[in-house]
């Protein structure tokens, strides 16, 4: 049977608040994994507030849809979560970012998602400031930066939305500028000046006085 994502987020309601049972998930999760992944961020989005209490059966239903993280700890399997939405060729990057104030809701999950994801950045960058070492050709280098700045980007969102402070984003936004300018190609602005819309992001710009249209309008060659 095909299940449409309206019927999806019927299973989940019953799942979350009436009688429904984990196994009645299984096998749309196994079977239908990308829309059933649309369905469950849509379902949380729109059932934010009362989903709070239910967490542990959020975790247990994760992994159960992804068994492959069922050993790891709940952190992890959320930022696997998010990464699997952000590699699927569906539009749930956006949303699975957005469903963040979720977990930002649990202060000591939603702290240890932050030191997670800013240490992923942190390693990034470690990583490329030894490819500069290794990688003595400008254009080999900015080639491998090229591949880290979407990684960086998707790794900002999810801190924007869960408010992370200026303060503690500040050097990393510096460098994420300076990997920006080394590579300097209308791709990577573009995806830059995504972020804009985020308070934290447009503190950042602000503070740098850093002029997006001077940016756009580079005549690359």
């Amino acid at each position: 049977m095909i299940y449409s994502i309206d019927d999806i987020k019927k299973l989940l309601n019953r799942y979350f608040f009436s009688d429904g049972k984990l196994t009645s998930l299984e096998e749309i999760a196994t079977n239908q994994k990308q829309i059933f992944t649309a369905s469950l961020i849509s379902f949380i989005e729109d059932n934010v507030e009362t989903l709070k209490p239910h967490l542990p059966k959020l975790m247990d239903l994760f992994r159960m849809t992804f068994p492959e993280m069922k050993e790891l700890d709940d952190t992890t399997i959320i930022m696997d979560f998010i990464d699997y939405t952000i590699i699927s060729e569906i539009e749930l990057a956006h949303n699975a970012s957005s469903i963040m104030k979720f977990f930002a809701a649990d202060v000591s999950l939603s702290n240890s998602l932050k030191n997670f994801y800013i240490f992923r950045i942190i390693e990034k960058i470690r990583f490329a400031k030894m490819q500069r070492e290794s990688l003595r050709d400008t254009s080999a280098y900015n080639r491998h930066i090229e591949k880290v700045l979407t990684e960086v980007k998707d790794a900002l969102r999810v801190l924007f939305e869960l408010d992370t402070s200026y303060d503690e984003l500040e050097a990393i936004l510096e460098k994420y500028y300076e990997f920006n300018r080394h590579v300097n190609i209308p791709n990577s602005w573009i995806e830059f000046f995504s972020l804009k819309g985020y308070d934290t992001f447009n503190q950042f710009i602000d503070a740098k006085k850093i002029d997006e249209k001077a940016h756009l309008d580079t005549d690359f060659e």
